[in-house]
């Protein structure tokens, strides 16, 4: 094969079909049209002498050679970008995009503050937020996600990660809640029934309680912590979330916060990202630069900064 009568352009064409497994999600992925991807679809078909995506019954699925293709193809693309970087990275002038993932809190009150500050240095950058996850490992072996704001209790395969800040669960309930201005118990604790979020480590605070032989009723799973939050009104809910969320959720409401009566390991927050982006200089100054301005958000709450290692 003939290198220079490649465009080599093709390859990030590639790249997307391989991650996205669709024309459509491809073409947005590099804000180009539909029909130019299919071009490059079918010049990539010609090349490789493979179909690439196959329709199956409504959907379209990758080739066994296009699965084979994607890690390399990854690879390549960033070995071109590291042998082309030999000048100082300028965030005011990269044109990348890169997806972002993150729990409730932090898409909420965390992030909007944040993409104005990468906004205001790098104002050519795209940014997409998707909803924290069980298809957060998934999706990072994929491609389909580049970094995750996110507690560091499973690290999925692959990945690297930072840790940023540490900090403790704590129970919320009503002002009005019989238990509430008065001693709070583990016996109190289980008594009362709980609203969980997704999110809340409901199954580490289920396996302490039962290594005692105990059992909290747990009348409601949603998916979001302030929308526990809303149902508690003048009810007998609790809540438990971790203390910097329930200060900011919780401000202003008729709710109070009391130390979990049982010990839970401290919580530890901070970035994971793909390990093949490791050493990509755009990739790098995004983590970096969330970090930095995270931490500067985070300076007046309960958490406790962890040092970078």
């Amino acid at each position: 094969m003939n290198l220079a009568k490649i465009n080599l352009n093709l390859l990030l064409s590639l790249q997307a079909l391989l991650t996205e497994g669709s024309v459509t999600r491809a073409a947005q992925r590099l804000h180009v049209t539909q029909s130019a991807m299919s071009k490059s679809l079918a010049q990539l078909r010609e090349l490789i002498d493979d179909p690439l995506l196959v329709r199956i019954d409504n959907s379209t699925q990758l080739t066994l050679l296009a699965m084979d293709l994607r890690a390399q193809v990854d690879a390549v693309l960033q070995d071109i970008e590291q042998l082309l970087q030999h000048s100082a990275f300028d965030p005011a002038a990269c044109e990348h995009g890169f997806t972002l993932v993150a729990g409730d809190y932090e898409s909420q009150y965390l992030l909007p503050q944040i993409f104005l500050h990468l906004h205001a240095l790098a104002p050519k950058l795209s940014l997409r937020l998707l909803h924290l996850d069980e298809h957060m490992a998934e999706g990072m072996a994929a491609g389909r996600i580049d970094l995750c704001l996110t507690t560091l209790e499973q690290l999925p395969p692959h990945s690297r990660h930072q840790p940023l800040y540490r900090d403790q669960m704590v129970c919320v309930m009503s002002a009005r809640h019989p238990k509430a201005g008065d001693a709070f118990t583990l016996e109190d604790y289980c008594s009362y029934p709980h609203v969980v979020s997704s999110t809340e480590r409901g199954q580490l605070i289920n396996d302490l309680l039962a290594s005692q032989g105990l059992y909290r009723p747990i009348r409601l799973e949603v998916p979001m912590y302030h929308g526990a939050l809303r149902l508690i009104g003048d009810s007998d809910l609790l809540v438990t979330l971790p203390t910097h969320i329930a200060a900011q959720l919780c401000a202003n409401q008729d709710m109070v916060q009391v130390p979990l009566p049982f010990e839970v390991p401290a919580l530890d927050f901070g970035l994971i990202w793909p390990a093949r982006l490791d050493g990509q200089a755009s990739h790098r100054w995004l983590r970096e630069t969330l970090a930095a301005y995270l931490c500067q958000l985070m300076a007046d709450t309960s958490v406790a900064f962890i040092p970078a290692r």
